[in-house]
Protein backbone atom coordinates (compact mmCIF):
# COMPACT_ATOMS: atom_id res chain seq x y z
CA UNK A 1 0.00 0.00 0.00
CA UNK A 2 2.93 2.54 0.77
CA UNK A 3 4.44 2.02 -2.63
CA UNK A 4 1.17 2.94 -4.08
CA UNK A 5 1.12 5.78 -2.35
CA UNK A 6 4.82 7.00 -3.02
CA UNK A 7 4.45 6.44 -6.70
CA UNK A 8 2.83 9.54 -7.65
CA UNK A 9 5.36 11.73 -4.60
CA UNK A 10 8.00 10.05 -7.09
CA UNK A 11 6.79 11.03 -9.92
CA UNK A 12 6.36 14.69 -8.40
CA UNK A 13 10.10 14.68 -7.30
CA UNK A 14 11.30 13.25 -10.36
CA UNK A 15 9.74 15.80 -12.52
CA UNK A 16 10.61 18.30 -10.35
CA UNK A 17 14.40 17.56 -10.92
CA UNK A 18 14.24 17.62 -14.32
CA UNK A 19 12.49 20.99 -14.43
CA UNK A 20 15.43 22.80 -12.04
CA UNK A 21 18.11 20.93 -14.77
CA UNK A 22 17.83 22.50 -18.58
CA UNK A 23 19.85 21.09 -20.82
CA UNK A 24 23.70 21.61 -20.42
CA UNK A 25 23.54 22.31 -16.77
CA UNK A 26 25.11 20.05 -14.22
CA UNK A 27 23.17 16.88 -13.67
CA UNK A 28 22.03 16.37 -10.27
CA UNK A 29 24.42 13.99 -8.56
CA UNK A 30 22.10 11.35 -5.83
CA UNK A 31 23.82 11.19 -2.36
CA UNK A 32 20.93 10.05 -0.44
CA UNK A 33 17.78 7.98 -0.92
CA UNK A 34 15.92 5.74 1.80
CA UNK A 35 13.93 5.15 4.66
CA UNK A 36 14.39 6.45 8.15
CA UNK A 37 13.53 5.05 11.09
CA UNK A 38 13.26 7.71 13.22
CA UNK A 39 13.02 7.46 17.45
CA UNK A 40 10.16 8.67 19.50
CA UNK A 41 10.87 11.58 21.66
CA UNK A 42 12.01 9.75 24.94
CA UNK A 43 14.93 9.05 23.18
CA UNK A 44 16.11 12.18 22.52
CA UNK A 45 18.34 10.39 19.44
CA UNK A 46 18.87 12.16 16.36
CA UNK A 47 19.54 10.16 12.86
CA UNK A 48 22.46 11.47 11.01
CA UNK A 49 23.83 11.23 7.31
CA UNK A 50 26.94 13.10 5.75
CA UNK A 51 27.56 14.00 2.87
CA UNK A 52 29.83 16.32 0.65
CA UNK A 53 29.54 19.35 -0.71
CA UNK A 54 31.75 22.19 -2.74
CA UNK A 55 31.01 26.34 -2.38
CA UNK A 56 28.72 26.94 -4.69
CA UNK A 57 26.92 23.67 -5.06
CA UNK A 58 22.79 23.64 -4.64
CA UNK A 59 21.07 20.52 -2.82
CA UNK A 60 17.30 19.76 -3.51
CA UNK A 61 16.02 18.22 -0.44
CA UNK A 62 13.02 16.16 -0.22
CA UNK A 63 11.51 14.60 2.93
CA UNK A 64 8.48 12.93 3.44
CA UNK A 65 6.52 10.79 6.40
CA UNK A 66 5.99 7.29 5.90
CA UNK A 67 3.66 7.15 8.60
CA UNK A 68 -0.09 8.05 9.20
CA UNK A 69 0.47 10.86 12.01
CA UNK A 70 3.65 12.65 13.46
CA UNK A 71 6.17 15.35 11.95
CA UNK A 72 9.41 15.60 12.04
CA UNK A 73 12.30 18.10 11.74
CA UNK A 74 15.20 18.61 10.28
CA UNK A 75 18.90 20.51 9.99
CA UNK A 76 21.89 20.82 7.72
CA UNK A 77 25.37 21.82 9.24
CA UNK A 78 28.32 22.08 8.50
CA UNK A 79 30.31 19.05 10.47
CA UNK A 80 33.63 21.27 11.36
CA UNK A 81 32.42 24.57 11.26
CA UNK A 82 28.88 23.95 12.82
CA UNK A 83 27.42 26.51 11.21
CA UNK A 84 23.54 25.43 9.74
CA UNK A 85 22.64 25.99 6.51
CA UNK A 86 19.01 25.04 6.51
CA UNK A 87 16.45 24.18 9.19
CA UNK A 88 13.15 22.76 9.26
CA UNK A 89 11.02 22.13 12.33
CA UNK A 90 7.75 20.35 12.49
CA UNK A 91 7.03 19.08 9.05
CA UNK A 92 5.31 16.15 7.26
CA UNK A 93 6.24 16.83 3.70
CA UNK A 94 9.43 18.81 1.93
CA UNK A 95 9.22 18.92 -1.67
CA UNK A 96 11.97 20.20 -3.76
CA UNK A 97 13.79 22.92 -1.18
CA UNK A 98 16.50 24.34 -2.97
CA UNK A 99 19.82 25.40 -0.90
CA UNK A 100 22.53 27.16 -1.48
CA UNK A 101 26.53 25.85 0.16
CA UNK A 102 28.31 28.38 1.02
CA UNK A 103 31.94 26.82 1.37
CA UNK A 104 33.18 23.09 0.64
CA UNK A 105 32.77 20.31 3.67
CA UNK A 106 31.11 17.66 4.65
CA UNK A 107 27.87 18.37 6.30
CA UNK A 108 25.91 16.23 8.58
CA UNK A 109 21.90 16.05 7.72
CA UNK A 110 19.80 15.37 10.92
CA UNK A 111 16.36 14.38 11.78
CA UNK A 112 14.66 13.69 14.26
CA UNK A 113 10.53 13.92 15.42
CA UNK A 114 9.15 15.20 18.44
CA UNK A 115 6.13 12.72 18.46
CA UNK A 116 5.64 9.96 21.14
CA UNK A 117 6.30 7.39 19.39
CA UNK A 118 9.16 7.02 16.54
CA UNK A 119 8.04 7.76 12.57
CA UNK A 120 9.59 6.54 9.20
CA UNK A 121 10.47 9.00 6.39
CA UNK A 122 12.15 9.04 3.67
CA UNK A 123 14.70 11.57 2.99
CA UNK A 124 16.11 11.94 -0.86
CA UNK A 125 19.14 14.56 -0.90
CA UNK A 126 20.36 15.60 -4.60
CA UNK A 127 24.06 17.92 -5.22
CA UNK A 128 23.87 19.95 -8.22
CA UNK A 129 27.19 20.75 -8.97
CA UNK A 130 28.16 24.23 -9.13
CA UNK A 131 30.07 26.54 -11.42
CA UNK A 132 33.48 26.80 -10.25
CA UNK A 133 36.01 28.92 -12.59
CA UNK A 134 39.87 28.19 -11.39
CA UNK A 135 41.01 31.12 -9.09
CA UNK A 136 45.20 31.99 -9.27
CA UNK A 137 45.25 33.47 -6.02
CA UNK A 138 44.47 30.38 -3.93
CA UNK A 139 47.95 28.56 -3.92
CA UNK A 140 48.49 25.21 -4.98
CA UNK A 141 48.66 22.38 -2.09
CA UNK A 142 52.75 21.89 -1.75
CA UNK A 143 51.89 18.00 -0.68
CA UNK A 144 49.88 15.23 -1.80
CA UNK A 145 48.58 12.64 1.01
CA UNK A 146 46.97 9.62 0.30
CA UNK A 147 45.58 6.70 2.52
CA UNK A 148 45.60 2.88 3.32
CA UNK A 149 44.02 1.20 5.15
CA UNK A 150 46.15 -1.16 6.97
CA UNK A 151 43.85 -3.09 9.65
CA UNK A 152 39.96 -3.63 9.69
CA UNK A 153 39.26 -6.89 11.98
CA UNK A 154 37.31 -7.86 15.15
CA UNK A 155 39.15 -10.17 17.61
CA UNK A 156 37.95 -11.98 20.97
CA UNK A 157 39.55 -10.86 24.34
CA UNK A 158 38.66 -13.68 26.36
CA UNK A 159 37.77 -12.71 30.33
CA UNK A 160 40.10 -12.98 33.23
CA UNK A 161 38.32 -16.19 34.23
CA UNK A 162 38.55 -18.20 31.10
CA UNK A 163 41.04 -20.68 31.03
CA UNK A 164 42.66 -18.86 27.61
CA UNK A 165 44.36 -16.02 27.99
CA UNK A 166 42.97 -12.66 28.54
CA UNK A 167 45.78 -10.81 26.32
CA UNK A 168 46.05 -10.77 22.79
CA UNK A 169 48.15 -9.90 19.95
CA UNK A 170 47.66 -7.85 16.13
CA UNK A 171 50.02 -7.11 14.28
CA UNK A 172 49.85 -3.77 12.31
CA UNK A 173 52.01 -3.73 9.04
CA UNK A 174 52.70 -0.26 8.40
CA UNK A 175 54.03 1.17 4.80
CA UNK A 176 57.32 2.04 4.94
CA UNK A 177 56.76 5.35 3.85
CA UNK A 178 54.18 6.45 6.65
CA UNK A 179 53.83 9.47 7.42
CA UNK A 180 51.38 9.12 10.29
CA UNK A 181 48.22 6.64 11.30
CA UNK A 182 45.40 6.51 12.96
CA UNK A 183 43.44 4.02 14.93
CA UNK A 184 39.95 3.23 16.79
CA UNK A 185 39.75 0.71 19.29
CA UNK A 186 35.85 -0.79 20.49
CA UNK A 187 34.74 -3.31 22.83
CA UNK A 188 31.54 -5.10 23.06
CA UNK A 189 28.31 -4.63 20.78
CA UNK A 190 27.56 -1.36 21.67
CA UNK A 191 30.73 -0.21 20.57
CA UNK A 192 30.38 -1.79 17.69
CA UNK A 193 27.42 -1.10 16.55
CA UNK A 194 27.99 3.10 17.25
CA UNK A 195 30.71 2.34 14.48
CA UNK A 196 28.89 0.12 12.03
CA UNK A 197 26.09 3.25 12.07
CA UNK A 198 28.70 5.85 11.74
CA UNK A 199 30.22 3.84 8.72
CA UNK A 200 26.45 3.61 7.30
CA UNK A 201 26.02 7.85 7.60
CA UNK A 202 29.28 8.30 5.59
CA UNK A 203 28.86 6.01 3.06
CA UNK A 204 26.05 8.73 1.04
CA UNK A 205 29.12 11.33 1.17
CA UNK A 206 29.61 11.22 -2.19
CA UNK A 207 32.68 11.20 -4.88
CA UNK A 208 34.28 14.83 -3.17
CA UNK A 209 35.34 12.92 0.01
CA UNK A 210 36.66 9.33 1.29
CA UNK A 211 33.83 7.97 2.57
CA UNK A 212 36.10 5.88 5.36
CA UNK A 213 35.86 7.59 9.04
CA UNK A 214 38.99 7.27 9.93
CA UNK A 215 40.80 8.24 6.47
CA UNK A 216 38.23 11.43 6.97
CA UNK A 217 39.38 12.14 10.66
CA UNK A 218 42.92 11.46 9.72
CA UNK A 219 42.59 14.31 7.20
CA UNK A 220 40.77 16.26 9.38
CA UNK A 221 37.99 16.37 7.69
CA UNK A 222 35.52 15.37 10.78
CA UNK A 223 36.75 15.90 13.90
CA UNK A 224 35.22 13.01 16.20
CA UNK A 225 35.22 9.14 15.15
CA UNK A 226 32.44 7.58 17.52
CA UNK A 227 32.64 6.71 21.46
CA UNK A 228 30.45 5.13 23.87
CA UNK A 229 31.01 3.46 27.29
CA UNK A 230 29.63 0.14 28.89
CA UNK A 231 30.19 -2.79 30.80
CA UNK A 232 32.90 -3.63 28.42
CA UNK A 233 36.37 -3.07 29.88
CA UNK A 234 40.11 -3.87 27.69
CA UNK A 235 43.58 -2.19 28.38
CA UNK A 236 45.91 -1.84 25.31
CA UNK A 237 49.38 -1.36 24.53
CA UNK A 238 51.94 -0.85 21.50
CA UNK A 239 55.00 -3.05 21.42
CA UNK A 240 57.22 -4.48 19.44
CA UNK A 241 57.31 -8.84 18.39
CA UNK A 242 59.72 -9.42 21.00
CA UNK A 243 57.16 -8.38 23.89
CA UNK A 244 54.53 -10.12 22.12
CA UNK A 245 55.56 -13.70 23.92
CA UNK A 246 55.45 -12.22 27.26
CA UNK A 247 52.31 -10.21 26.86
CA UNK A 248 49.95 -13.09 26.09
CA UNK A 249 51.98 -15.40 28.93
CA UNK A 250 51.43 -12.52 31.11
CA UNK A 251 54.74 -11.98 31.95
CA UNK A 252 56.84 -9.24 32.21
CA UNK A 253 56.84 -7.28 29.28
CA UNK A 254 57.83 -3.99 27.83
CA UNK A 255 55.39 -1.48 25.29
CA UNK A 256 56.36 1.75 23.29
CA UNK A 257 55.48 5.08 25.29
CA UNK A 258 53.57 6.69 22.27
CA UNK A 259 49.72 5.71 23.42
CA UNK A 260 48.49 3.30 25.80
CA UNK A 261 44.95 3.13 27.73
CA UNK A 262 43.62 1.55 30.58
CA UNK A 263 40.21 -0.16 31.36
CA UNK A 264 38.30 1.65 28.10
CA UNK A 265 35.48 0.76 25.88
CA UNK A 266 36.15 2.74 22.81
CA UNK A 267 39.36 5.19 22.09
CA UNK A 268 40.97 6.45 18.65
CA UNK A 269 43.68 8.71 17.90
CA UNK A 270 46.39 9.55 15.67
CA UNK A 271 50.17 8.74 15.91
CA UNK A 272 52.98 10.81 13.97
CA UNK A 273 55.50 8.16 13.54
CA UNK A 274 56.48 4.73 11.72
CA UNK A 275 56.96 2.38 13.65
CA UNK A 276 58.85 -0.63 11.81
CA UNK A 277 58.18 -3.41 14.49
CA UNK A 278 54.23 -3.26 15.58
CA UNK A 279 51.88 -5.17 17.77
CA UNK A 280 48.94 -4.66 19.32
CA UNK A 281 48.04 -6.30 22.74
CA UNK A 282 44.56 -5.91 24.18
CA UNK A 283 44.20 -7.08 27.54
CA UNK A 284 40.43 -8.01 28.84
CA UNK A 285 39.76 -6.25 31.94
CA UNK A 286 36.18 -8.18 32.97
CA UNK A 287 35.96 -11.16 34.69
CA UNK A 288 32.58 -11.89 33.63
CA UNK A 289 32.41 -12.50 29.54
CA UNK A 290 34.77 -12.58 26.55
CA UNK A 291 34.47 -9.49 24.74
CA UNK A 292 34.42 -9.16 20.53
CA UNK A 293 36.77 -6.02 19.93
CA UNK A 294 37.23 -3.68 16.46
CA UNK A 295 40.24 -2.56 15.84
CA UNK A 296 40.44 0.15 12.65
CA UNK A 297 44.02 0.90 11.40
CA UNK A 298 44.49 3.86 8.78
CA UNK A 299 48.18 5.08 7.44
CA UNK A 300 49.03 7.99 5.83
CA UNK A 301 51.66 9.08 3.48
CA UNK A 302 52.54 12.72 2.17
CA UNK A 303 54.58 13.41 -0.26
CA UNK A 304 55.85 16.82 -1.76
CA UNK A 305 53.68 17.63 -5.29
Amino acid sequence: MKQLLLAPFLLILASGLIAQTPAGAPQPVHLIDRQLALSGMFSDETTQSFIGLDAGDKIILNCWRLSKKGNASISIKDLNRENEIYKRDGFDTLRNETILVPTKGIYVVSLKTGSLLGKDVRLAVDRIPGAHPADKTIPRPLYDTSSVEVLNTTIRAYSRNSPQSSNTVLKINLPPNTTYWTYWIGAGKDAREKMKDFVASCSSIGNLFPSNPLVLYGMKMIPVLPMTTSGASISYHFMDTRNTTAFTSKQQYSSYMFKSSEKITTEYSFIHNNQADLNLGISNESSGMAQDVEVRVVAFIVNPK
